[in-house]
């Protein structure tokens, strides 16, 4: 008589890092531009240097990974990303991407997370914002005594 086998299948679900408030905060203001469509059919369109009014009906917002793999391939892009809310929960049904990053992860990625985000229901029916993954060149700062030695070779 044969003996059965137990096998195991384990689910590795990713789930996403929730940022601290201020950290999403920073995010949002660096990411600041779109349109939105309300639940009576209205299109906004953010103007520039204003905070759109969606951004005050975020409950939950999961900012896109830039991870230290893209950012040591150097890639980097802006793109649009539009989604479809669920007006009566103000969850996300659908991304879909308006405008590439022009890097396939990253689009991936912002996607993954833009379907976690949450609005407060019964405002809002279309969402359309603007995601800029940067590489930006920080130099470390001088220390305060440091002086400048002149270069000789001797």
């Amino acid at each position: 008589m044969k003996t059965p086998r137990l096998i195991l299948i384990t689910l590795v679900l990713s789930a996403p890092i929730l940022a601290p408030a201020a950290e999403v905060e920073a995010w949002l203001e660096q990411h600041e531009g779109g349109r939105a469509v309300t639940i009576s059919g209205k299109t906004i369109v953010s103007k520039h240097g204003e905070r759109p009014p969606w951004q005050n009906d975020i409950i939950k917002a999961v900012p896109p990974e830039y991870s230290r793999w893209e950012r040591s391939q150097r890639h980097h892009g802006k793109g649009m990303f539009g989604m479809l809310l669920d007006p009566a929960t103000g969850a996300v049904t659908k991304v879909e991407v308006v405008k590439s990053t022009g890097v396939h992860r990253l689009d991936e990625g912002t996607i993954r997370s833009l379907r976690h985000w949450r609005w407060k229901s019964g405002k809002w029916k279309e969402i359309e914002i603007p995601v800029t993954f940067e590489l930006k060149k920080e130099l470390p700062p001088k220390p305060r005594e440091a002086t400048q030695l002149p270069f000789s070779r001797q």
